[in-house]
């Protein structure tokens, strides 16, 4: 084939194009680093309104020959366990929870790295979220990666006498 003439002005390389809508279900992700046209680096870390710590990170579906590559956004916020009145903090155990299903320290008094979050690998359960009259895929809960949905890991597991 000979070389041909194209307009590359104004394409973004790292554009995925406009994001399909899941149907529900349990997908295998993993979190990948992603820099917007804006310039944002995500996985990117700021603060709630209520200042409180948050990680934004891009997740990509694998293991899924109609659905690979599709991508979904997710917020991990860092809640305290206690509010200023003293009673516990509803859904502050989420981002423990996060951290411990993707591999990275959770326990006690610890500094949560996102970029070391790259890579790492979940199943999240995907819904269906409208938000300004647009239909989102939103992770509506998540469990650690095992690779049931690998093919190879299936017919290994077919061929073991001891299942699990």
């Amino acid at each position: 084939m000979a070389p041909f003439d194209y307009d590359a002005t104004g394409v973004d390389p790292d554009s995925k194009g406009t994001s399909k809508v899941l149907p529900k279900g349990w997908y295998d992700l993993e979190i990948v680093e992603f820099v917007s046209k804006a310039g944002d680096t995500y996985p990117k870390e700021g603060r709630t309104k209520n200042n409180d710590p948050m990680v934004n990170i891009l997740c990509e579906v694998f293991n899924n020959d109609e659905f690979e590559g599709e991508r979904v956004f997710h917020t991990v916020t860092f809640l305290p366990a206690k509010g200023a009145d003293g009673k516990p903090t509803p859904g502050a155990g989420m981002s423990v929870h996060f951290l411990k299903t993707i591999g990275q320290p959770f326990e006690g008094k610890i500094k949560p790295d996102p970029m070391a979050w790259v890579g790492e690998r979940f199943s999240g359960y995907i819904i269906q979220d409208e938000y300004k009259g647009r239909t989102k895929n939103k992770i509506g809960e998540i469990k650690p990666y095992v690779g049931f949905n690998n093919p190879d890991v299936q017919a290994a597991a077919k061929n073991d006498p001891v299942p699990f």
